[in-house]
């Protein structure tokens, strides 16, 4: 057995500290932009159902750390939000858990693993297939088109900012990888 590859083990496992870090950290970050974005309205609504906030550090979880930690913020984020200001509602809760979960994972595995690099391509395919399952989703379980479309004729600011500043932010982020 080579040494040097005895040595390599993956960064961020489901047993790795590392992880745990970045996922509560992101889920802290997450839940004080979702607070911070519902304090506003803009022309009678929230400004939270424009911007979506809710999704953003998960895009970053996953696209930065991995589909582990996708996974973890997108599940634990719309809970904890729930159970602490009560944003998702109990009716929409289990929806933003399903498009949530989808996005952490989906960045996790769309982006490249090796370099850690998102081009705004990577993001465009991430927001699509997030969001047409998601509304598919919705709309299985709903039966109102309408519903199952809000995020993309109201939440269309968030779902740019997301390809805008998702881009900047995993620019931002990104580094060599450095082995343990």
């Amino acid at each position: 057995m080579d040494y040097a590859l005895s040595l390599r083990k993956p960064i961020l496992s489901f047993s790795g500290i590392i992880l745990y870090f970045w996922a509560i950290a992101l889920v802290i970050a997450n839940i004080l932009l979702i607070y911070f974005v519902h304090q506003f309205n803009f022309s009678g609504v929230i400004l939270g159902k424009i911007l979506l906030p809710i999704y953003f550090f998960t895009l970053i979880a996953g696209g930065r750390f991995g589909w582990r930690c996708g996974l973890i913020v997108g599940l634990v984020t719309p809970i904890v939000s729930n159970l602490v200001s009560g944003m998702p509602m109990a009716p929409v809760l289990y929806f933003v858990i399903f498009k949530s979960v989808v996005l952490g994972v989906v960045s996790g595995l769309l982006i490249n693993r090796e370099s850690h690099k998102a081009s705004f391509l990577d993001l465009v395919k991430i927001v699509f297939v997030y969001q047409a399952l998601g509304s598919m989703f919705i709309f299985v379980f709903s039966h109102n088109l309408t519903m199952a479309l809000m995020d993309i004729y109201v939440g269309w600011p968030g779902l740019l900012g997301q390809l805008i500043l998702g881009k900047v932010v995993l620019k931002i982020l990104q580094y060599e990888k450095e082995e343990i």
